[in-house]
């Protein structure tokens, strides 16, 4: 991982790119030789795409959306319902930044509450229900539009999310704060892959989402991971440790 930016960093990445496209190309022609040069170009898009999305890191020790929809929801990805496709959607972008188990209001978004006259004061949980239950009402019954665009449901989401309301006598200033998942949301329905009523259905949802409580039962599993992959490229997956190296590699 790197943060270089430089002019030959950008070649090397063009490079190597072509040279995953030709082999991945030259892969696929060996099992379809029929194949036109327009199914060719499909095919090798959808090979890459595959490689993609059973290999990308997707936190907490997951990698490939399989292992990430077992992960945050107990389910296999074809079982994932629109608003946990947009939460696996999300993670790409940074894993630990939209970590659902550390920093689940940046991924999913959140209602900031506040009192009139007491600004700092803590908001009672009656308060939030109350707060909670108007934003998913303002959901369900809004007759607004939603524009087809990249922040279509971010922008719509923030002005069904402002509001007032009064519990007890006090007055409370509600706002609504985006997540990752709205701006994935407004790309699936910008891009005609979802509809009104799904996307007011996954937003409700994501009101009272729980997500599968997480569990790490190996110890260093970074360090796991790592000696899984070393011997995945020594070609030891079937093999008893000590017999896939000599004693000198071993002693070393």
């Amino acid at each position: 991982m790197t943060t270089d930016k430089k002019l030959t960093r950008k070649i090397k990445e063009i490079y190597l790119a072509t040279r995953i496209d030709d082999y991945i190309r030259g892969e696929v022609r060996k099992e379809n030789s029929n194949l036109s040069s327009k199914e060719l170009d499909k095919a090798t898009k959808s090979k890459i795409l595959e490689l993609y999305m059973n290999y990308i890191f997707l936190g907490n020790n997951a990698y490939g959306v399989e292992a990430a929809s077992n992960t945050y929801f107990g389910k296999k990805a074809q079982d994932l319902d629109v608003l946990e496709a947009s939460i696996i959607g999300s993670m790409p972008q940074s894993p630990s930044t939209l970590n659902p188990y550390r920093n689940a209001d940046r991924l999913m978004g959140s209602l900031t509450i506040t009192s009139s006259d007491t600004p700092d004061a803590i908001v009672s949980t009656g308060v939030q229900d109350a707060a909670k239950n108007q934003f998913i009402d303002a959901i369900k019954n809004s007759d607004r539009s939603i524009a087809r665009s990249s922040d279509g449901i971010s922008s719509w989401m923030s002005a069904r999310g402002s509001f007032k309301i009064t519990v007890d006598g006090k007055d409370y200033k509600v706002e609504y704060t985006p997540g990752r998942k709205d701006y994935v949301l407004s790309r699936m329905y910008e891009d005609g892959y979802i509809d009104v009523a799904q996307v007011k259905e996954a937003l409700v949802e994501a009101q009272n989402y729980q997500f599968k409580s997480l569990r790490v039962d190996i110890t260093a599993p970074h360090f796991v991971f790592w000696v899984q992959e070393f011997l995945k490229s020594a070609g030891c997956e079937q093999k008893i440790l000590p017999r896939c190296f000599t004693d000198e590699e071993l002693a070393k």
